[in-house]
């Protein structure tokens, strides 16, 4: 699930262009940290008129991305039974 997650978010990062009317540089930094709470109380700060598409996108990888962390999988791999097959 994290390497899914990881390529989905590196995926997306190459292909978000540059805002025309907010500077995202420091969302970004603050996003490739892995800082999602402070990249989130950044896009707080802009404006209705420098708003774009690029800033909805980083707000919603910053939310599912921390919702992810937070939210434990609830299993790992030294706890997962075999089933065996019948046939």
């Amino acid at each position: 699930m994290k390497r899914i997650l990881l390529c989905m978010t590196i995926g997306t990062l190459f292909a978000v262009r540059a805002a025309s009317g907010a500077d995202l540089t420091n969302v970004r930094s603050l996003y490739a940290s892995a800082s999602y709470d402070e990249a989130l109380a950044e896009l707080n700060k802009v404006d209705a008129d420098s708003w774009t598409e690029q800033v909805d996108e980083y707000r919603a990888l910053c939310l599912v991305a921390s919702a992810a962390r937070r939210k434990p999988s609830g299993h790992s791999n030294t706890s997962c039974v075999s089933i065996p097959c019948t046939r």
